[in-house]
């Protein structure tokens, strides 16, 4: 059965950089068609249900931003997992989110030129935030293509079957929960970060950790960063890196990365420079540090 889900987006918007604005594209078990600008993955609906999801969406250059979602599955969809699946999509391209604060303080600073233009500022997500926190632990002290290794294996050693044979949901808490300590190690190459995986699959499973809190609208930047640093595996990189996937854009993630950027730019000639200086640099872009520092087009001459 095929249903096709029409959502609305607040402009500007534009899909093909609401899906690339950081890495999580090209995760599985995303896959993502560039020439067609079109996101598809396989995706377990609250029901048990099983569905494959294409996504494509409207340019910033239309006048009404538009997704689409044409959704496959085995059964026609009733109006609970159609709409399920209408947050799910409208969460994961933030096509709620209203950037134009932003693009009102980036205005007079040509460095930001693109990003307006664009319509840069959107941050994909997971359908849900047990994937996120997940892919998550897995950027921590490592590269880029071993994160996309980590999370090739959990999906191919924990992942739902569904009724596509290639294509496999990302594993449920229950699926992670139930592996061992050193299958998540090695076969799920997660090394040392097995056991807080594993540890933060057991509590979302036995309901002990609500993960949904965490998205509980109003909540203070600082009081959220407590609650998330609370959580085993989830260090000061992953808990910036989650506030900003949660919608927090007011703590500036600072690493190495950071500083290789930032110090030759606004503070040439200085081997001082401390990550509290960087941030209070960035202190007039509040609510929106972590957006200024990541949508700078860092090769422009600005």
């Amino acid at each position: 059965m095929n249903t096709t889900l029409y959502l609305t987006a607040l402009p500007p918007f534009d899909f093909h950089q609401a899906v690339t604005g950081h890495g999580w594209y090209q995760l599985g078990p995303f896959s993502y068609d560039a020439d067609a600008a079109e996101l598809a993955w396989p995706q377990r609906l609250s029901s048990g249900a099983s569905v494959r999801v294409r996504l494509s969406g409207s340019t910033v250059y239309e006048p009404e931003p538009w997704v689409q979602a044409e959704v496959e599955s085995m059964h026609a969809l009733d109006a609970d997992q159609r709409r399920e699946l209408a947050d799910a999509v409208a969460w994961m391209v933030n096509a709620e989110r209203d950037l134009r604060p932003f693009y009102a303080l980036a205005a007079g600073d040509p460095g930001y030129a693109k990003a307006i233009a664009q319509a840069q500022g959107r941050f994909l997500r997971s359908a849900t935030l047990f994937e996120d926190f997940v892919k998550v632990i897995c950027t921590t002290n490592t590269t880029w293509s071993q994160t996309k290794g980590m999370v090739r294996a959990l999906i191919a050693g924990w992942g739902e079957q569904t009724p596509w044979e290639e294509a496999l949901c990302f594993p449920t808490p229950a699926a992670l929960a139930a592996a061992s300590e050193p299958e998540l190690r090695t076969r799920g190459r997660l090394g040392y970060r097995a056991p807080y995986v594993l540890e933060l699959a057991q509590r979302v499973a036995s309901g002990e950790l609500d993960l949904e809190a965490f998205r509980q609208p109003g909540l203070p930047t600082s009081e959220l960063r407590q609650r998330l640093l609370r959580i085993k595996g989830i260090g000061p990189y992953a808990a910036a890196s989650l506030l900003t996937l949660l919608g927090h854009f007011d703590h500036l993630a600072v690493d190495s990365w950071t500083r290789k950027l930032v110090i030759p730019r606004y503070f040439p000639g200085r081997s001082d420079v401390s990550d509290a200086e960087i941030a209070a640099f960035y202190a007039g872009w509040r609510p929106y540090q972590q957006l200024a520092y990541w949508f700078y087009d860092w090769n422009s001459d600005a």
